[in-house]
C-alpha cells in the first residue's frame, strides 16, 4: 500500500493566461499547470467560493485558490451588473 503523502497545496497567483482586462466571458481564464499528470476531478470549496481543489492520475492533490486578477474582474464585473439594473 502507497502511503506517500501526495497532497500539496499551491495559491496561484500568477496564472499562465491573465485574465482580459475588459468584460469576462464564460471559458478559460487561466491555466494552472502545476500537476505532472492529467486532472480527472476537480471541485469548488464548500467554504470559501475562491478555492478549489483538484486531482491528477498520479494522485496528487492540489488546493488552488483563484489568482487575484481574475478575483477581482470577476467583483467588478458583478458590480458593474448590479449597477446596471438598478
Amino acid at each position: 500500500m502507497d502511503t506517500q503523502d501526495h497532497t500539496r497545496s499551491s495559491r496561484s497567483s500568477s496564472p499562465s493566461e491573465p485574465a482580459p482586462s475588459s468584460r469576462m466571458k464564460n471559458g478559460l481564464i487561466a491555466r494552472l499547470e502545476q500537476h505532472e499528470e492529467s486532472v480527472y476531478a476537480a471541485d469548488w470549496s464548500p467554504v470559501d467560493p475562491w478555492y478549489f481543489a483538484s486531482v491528477s492520475y498520479d494522485g496528487n492533490l492540489l488546493v488552488n485558490q483563484v489568482p487575484e486578477p481574475v478575483k477581482l474582474d470577476i467583483l467588478l464585473q458583478s458590480r458593474e451588473a448590479d449597477e446596471e439594473e438598478e
